[in-house]
């Protein structure tokens, strides 16, 4: 199954005080980029630490799709080995529900 989130890589970039996860593809021979989120921070003192954490929010916003597909390519592994039990292994249950919120379909969808 192809999945519906934007393409590409995904990254951070910015300054102190403005960052942004985005993805850049290539279609049509054309580069594209998508906001995927967007942070604004006051540079003084106070909002140090919270620059800090909106740092780390869009760290790991770029990374969700890395991370969404090595979840699912476990899955596929899994599926392959225990191919009449996969499904009822503790250790795919928790992927199982972490790739379905992620995606918002079922785990039978996703590795269509």
């Amino acid at each position: 199954m192809k999945l519906k989130h934007a393409p590409g890589k995904w990254e951070v970039t910015g300054s102190d005080n403005h960052l942004i996860a985005c993805s850049t593809t290539l279609d049509g021979g054309k580069e594209w980029t998508s906001i995927v989120c967007e942070a604004w921070s006051r540079p003084w003192a106070e909002e140090a630490k919270r620059m800090e954490e909106k740092q780390a929010n869009a760290r790991l916003i770029a990374a969700a799709p890395d991370m969404l597909k090595a979840l699912i390519n476990k899955v596929e592994e899994y599926k392959k080995a225990y191919p009449l039990t996969w499904y009822q292994l503790n250790y795919t249950q928790e992927m199982i529900i972490a790739i379905q919120s992620a995606t918002g379909i079922s785990i039978k969808e996703v590795l269509k």
